[in-house]
């Protein structure tokens, strides 16, 4: 009996030392040519380049900063949808397209205005608003594109709850270099592609090296204040059509910290 189970043991014992060489020969194999880790150390590991001298301002030549000056709506898709003393949410889809033809670098922010809002009335929550604001260098060949919407409150699109979401952890400012209350979408791609159609109010694309160019240089102190309509007309108040949306952006270049 004694013999037996000194026996099983050493069985039990050499089957283990046996997966043991095994799990090593593996594991030494799988180490040597895995294709998940990164290249060697010494073909990554970079080497140092004379650095280029400068003259800081001159490479630094300026921010470009897209403000909003006003936006009127005068009509809401889905007026009448909610009892009227509620009001209306309008809110900004600001979107800063991408530079490559590869979508997924286009960046987004959104603003959303409080409810209560109704047609003809100015949406005060946007003044003053800067939606750009970002060094020249870094934005050439882009354009911006302003989407004015409704969060229509009686039936939300998905993409308006996960930037509800969203806007509780990450203020928006990423797009526009400072923080202003809404969110910020670092997938734009994926929230154009998410959005509503029938939440659409105005849709404006501003194509920012014209924008730069009418503003000349720095030393210009110039100002350019863009005036958007919709092609879509409202009965007015006074009679006659008035356009849907109308959206005033007002442009102009600040210098960069430590520069005159």
């Amino acid at each position: 009996m004694l013999a037996s189970l000194r026996r099983q043991s050493r069985d039990t014992l050499c089957l283990v030392r046996t997966l043991w060489f095994y799990l090593a020969v593996l594991a030494t194999a799988c180490g040597g040519n895995n294709s998940l880790r990164g290249f060697p150390e010494p073909d990554v590991t970079a080497t140092h380049k004379a650095p280029e001298l400068l003259q800081s301002c001159q490479v630094r030549s300026g921010r470009l900063v897209v403000e909003i000056e006003s936006v009127l709506v005068r009509e809401y898709p889905n007026f009448g949808t909610v009892p009227k003393y509620h009001g209306q949410r309008p809110l900004l889809v600001v979107t800063l397209e991408s530079p490559t033809p590869n979508p997924v670098n286009a960046e987004a922010a959104v603003v959303m205005a409080p409810a209560g809002y109704q047609p003809g009335e100015v949406v005060e929550f946007f003044r003053g608003r800067r939606i750009l604001d970002r060094p020249w260098r870094h934005i050439t060949g882009r354009r911006l594109t302003v989407r004015v919407m409704e969060n229509d409150s009686s039936s939300p699109p998905e993409w308006v709850r996960i930037v509800n979401q969203v806007s509780a952890i990450a203020p928006a400012g990423a797009l526009v270099g400072v923080s202003v209350p809404g969110a910020v979408i670092s997938d734009g791609a994926w929230l154009i592609a998410q959005l509503d159609p029938d939440d659409l109010i105005m849709l404006y694309r501003l194509e920012l090296d014209s924008t730069f160019s009418a503003l000349g240089t720095l030393e210009e102190h110039r100002a350019l204040r863009l005036n958007a309509v919709t092609p879509r007309q409202v009965a007015g108040s006074k009679g006659g059509q008035s356009p849907v949306a109308e959206v005033q952006l007002l442009a102009h270049l600040e210098p960069e910290p430590g520069c005159p």
